[in-house]
């Protein structure tokens, strides 16, 4: 059961508006400079390789495991990586994916818009 906590009207408006239709993942892809600063975020072993850390993200959710991806996954030293879990909800659902490249500095190995 969906809820609806604020904005009341908005909410059931929006709801009975896409009533009855397929879901889909749509996912924004997105860079600061701020996570090249050094100790700032485990998404990437070096500030270098978090430039390619939403690229590998959104290869990983388009194709799933592959034997040599463009961009690997980075290794994380505790957890898992959130696409992991989105990728599970991707294939047990059949969702469309929908990538927006919103300020990437390199571009997606797989579509976006």
């Amino acid at each position: 059961m969906i809820r609806v906590y604020t904005e009341q009207v908005k909410g059931k408006r929006w709801l009975q508006q896409y009533q009855g239709c397929s879901p889909v993942f749509a996912c924004i892809l997105g860079f600061t400079a701020t996570g090249l600063i050094p100790g700032i975020s485990a998404a990437g072993a070096t500030p270098d390789d978090r430039q390619y850390t939403a690229i590998a993200d959104a290869e990983f959710l388009v194709n799933g495991v592959t034997p040599q991806p463009q961009y690997p996954l980075p290794p994380l030293t505790v957890g898992v990586s959130p696409v992991l879990i989105s990728r599970a909800l991707v294939e047990a659902f059949n969702l469309p994916i929908y990538l927006f490249n919103a300020g990437l500095p390199h571009p997606p190995t797989v579509p976006a818009i």
